[in-house]
């Protein structure tokens, strides 16, 4: 373990606080530690913790990181549903339409417009596809009298 960095570090770290707790000189063989000030055993120990510390998260991640494509959650992909498109043809309804000065002979049914012009009736209630039909005339009157058949797409 002490051939990594990891290892190196926890065992300086481990090292440094152990020397931080001695507070007389001691001499063992050929080594000698003089006698240390407060200040400096704090800073001992505080960079015997660090270096600990930090060696021990370098561990951690050393035998963490191989595992990291087993703990991460494989997150499902969402696929767009097909594209479907919905034509909608417009329903086209009948009017009967009656023309002329006065209602009477009005067919049952049939709008009355007056002497009017079925045209415009047609572009007040019809959004599109207008067709008009003449289905029968006579002369007389102010206008005569004609039935149309209104074929269009209402509003």
């Amino acid at each position: 373990m002490i051939e990594t960095l990891p290892g190196f570090l926890l065992v300086a770290g481990l090292i440094l606080f152990v020397f931080s707790l001695f507070t007389g000189p001691f001499s063992y063989k050929h080594i000698s530690i003089p006698a240390l000030s407060k200040i400096k055993r704090i800073v001992l120990s505080i960079l015997g913790c660090l270096l600990f510390a930090f060696g021990g998260y370098l561990y951690a991640i050393e035998k963490i990181q191989p595992l990291a494509p087993v703990l991460t959650p494989e997150i499902p992909t969402i696929q767009e549903a097909p594209q479907t498109t919905v034509e909608i043809t417009p329903s086209i309804e009948t009017t009967y339409i009656y023309r002329g000065k006065y209602a009477n002979g009005q067919p049952n049914g049939s709008i009355f417009i007056g002497c009017g012009s079925p045209e415009v009736y047609a572009n007040t209630i019809c959004s599109s596809n207008i067709d008009i039909t003449v289905i029968s005339t006579r002369s007389g009157d102010k206008c005569g009298y004609t039935n149309y058949v209104l074929r269009c797409v209402k509003r």
